[in-house]
């Protein structure tokens, strides 16, 4: 999967009192001069429900409207510097911090929106309920492309505690903390860490790595070259500027850029005996009830072609899919779905198994539009291909919702569990203290 991440480094901004410089242009002219290498600049442009320039002293660099984002934007690229945004979500007031995200995703320009969503005093201590209303409200409120990467501790129980779940189905990209002095790691040992957790979420992955606290120089140009060449991620961000130097700017552009989207993150790759049917591919059929129902197409992020249309009530057309399974045994079906045209909030699915010898279509209706270049989970079944149509799954473009709304049609995977067992979410284990100060992570 690619995204606005890929073959970049990035340092991340807090505020006008952090930094030396007194506007933007100067700004821009020192990282140009001392890291010709960085590609983004990551600014704070909220936090809370609070634009981020109501706690800067720095009139010509606060941020306090859509209007300071979009001189943001035209300056920093002036000197080929792209803008993305961060913010600091708290979960207080939903309305008011989403409204916030909305406002600064609007601004042509900006390129992408990180959420820092962390645990602890004076960061995001609401419950799951509040973070699935806030990422939703903001997803809906944005176009359905903007990109969002999520920005957090991903040791121990952090992920649990910010609720992560909520979060995963409406972002493209995770940034971990890998703040390894911090954490009192080589961060060879601190990024390793957080792969390791970041992998089971399915999606790609760009470390966030520390360059402030008193670490080493050399620290810096290791970080980002083991993110990237061992680990496989596209890129990587710093965390901040204000406490780079000379020594600092140098290690970073000393690091190699990655040459295409990373590998490192995103989805582990499945068995080799999942079976995956796309549309057009040997399995797959549709059709239509009536002359002139249109098909629409595009390609998904990874190459493969989706079909999609608006719901009909009553219905018009239905796409089939029918697996060669390997084996009899257990199979998780999942169904993915892409970035744009999935819009529906209950796709009708169909599974065909038998139970006790008989068959059984199984009607799963899917919410299609909280999901983003994600394979969403249709059930867990046992298979056996020796009975007729077993595994296969019917789609219809049946939907009640006025307007109407569009569905996508992508591929349809179904992944052997090993063991026969129910597949299980994994979690981190451990509990890990807050790192830093509030002032130092980017609060107010």
């Amino acid at each position: 999967m690619t995204t606005p991440y890929d073959g970049k480094i990035g340092l991340v901004y807090w505020s006008g009192q952090s930094v030396s410089e007194d506007s933007i242009a100067a700004l821009a002219q020192t990282v140009q001069r001392w890291a010709p290498n960085v590609r983004a600049i990551y600014v704070k442009t909220s936090d809370g429900n609070a634009w981020q320039g109501q706690f800067d002293h720095k009139p010509q660099m606060a941020v306090n409207s859509p209007a300071d984002i979009a001189r943001w934007v035209q300056i920093l690229d002036d000197y080929g510097l792209e803008f993305h945004a961060w913010c600091v979500l708290k979960g207080i007031d939903v309305p008011g911090e989403a409204d916030r995200v909305v406002e600064a995703c609007g601004v042509p320009g900006v390129r992408s929106m990180l959420l820092d969503v962390e645990d602890g005093p004076g960061y995001f201590a609401a419950g799951p309920g509040d973070a699935r209303h806030l990422i939703q409200r903001v997803r809906v409120g944005i176009p359905r492309d903007f990109h969002l990467g999520l920005n957090f501790d991903a040791r121990g129980q952090h992920p649990k505690h910010i609720h992560v779940q909520q979060w995963l189905p409406y972002v493209g990209s995770l940034h971990p903390m890998v703040y390894h002095k911090d954490f009192g790691k080589p961060v060879a040992q601190a990024l390793a860490d957080a792969f390791a957790v970041c992998r089971t979420m399915n999606r790609p992955v760009y470390p966030m790595l520390q360059a402030y606290g008193g670490v080493p120089a050399e620290d810096l140009r290791r970080g980002g070259e083991l993110a990237m060449q061992q680990f496989g991620a596209g890129g990587v961000s710093y965390f901040r500027l204000g406490t780079m130097g000379a020594v600092e700017f140098r290690a970073v552009a000393a690091v190699p850029l990655a040459e295409g989207p990373g590998n490192g993150g995103g989805e582990p790759a499945p068995p080799a005996d999942s079976v995956v049917i796309r549309p057009g591919e040997a399995g797959y059929s549709d059709g239509v009830y009536e002359a002139g129902v249109r098909w629409y197409t595009f390609q998904d992020v990874n190459g493969g072609l989706v079909k999609y249309k608006l719901q009909a009530n009553p219905q018009q057309a239905y796409a089939s899919y029918k697996p060669r399974l390997p084996r009899a045994g257990r199979y998780v079906v999942e169904a993915f779905i892409p970035h744009k045209y999935a819009e529906t909030r209950a796709a009708l699915y169909f599974v065909v198994d038998h139970d006790g010898g008989r068959r059984t279509e199984r009607k799963i209706a899917l919410d299609q539009s909280i999901h983003y270049n994600d394979w969403a989970q249709l059930g867990v079944f046992d298979f056996d291909p020796a009975l007729p149509d077993d595994g296969r799954v019917n789609v219809v473009d049946y939907g009640v919702a006025r307007p109407a709304r569009r569905m996508a049609f992508g591929a349809i995977r179904w992944r052997p569990v090993a063991g026969g067992g129910a597949p299980g979410a994994p979690q981190a284990d451990g509990c890990d203290a807050p790192v830093g100060t509030a002032a130092e992570r980017g609060g107010a």
